[in-house]
């Protein structure tokens, strides 16, 4: 149901009938879904509430600070594993 509507979803984009500054969401891989790492979308927040004009938050839209992030997420479950 939920890559149905994200397909949905990018359909209405690509008919100018959503804003054009929303991201959609990517869909989920069904056979990866309970197998997630971090480069999995399950957790990301599109953003889809974002009004015009509205600039989205760098880790959603700066693609340095989204590999910035999960560096440190990386980082810290090293230094979990560590302890």
């Amino acid at each position: 149901r939920y890559n149905e509507i994200c397909a949905r979803l990018k359909d209405l984009k690509q008919q100018l009938t959503v804003h054009s500054l929303k991201q959609i969401p990517k869909e989920l891989n069904i056979d990866r879904l309970f197998n997630v790492d971090l480069d999995e979308s399950i957790g990301e927040d599109a953003g889809l509430d974002l009004d015009e004009g509205d600039v989205p938050p760098a880790w959603l839209a700066d693609d340095a600070t989204w590999e910035g992030i999960k560096a440190v997420q990386l980082f810290d479950r090293t230094g979990e594993e560590i302890l």
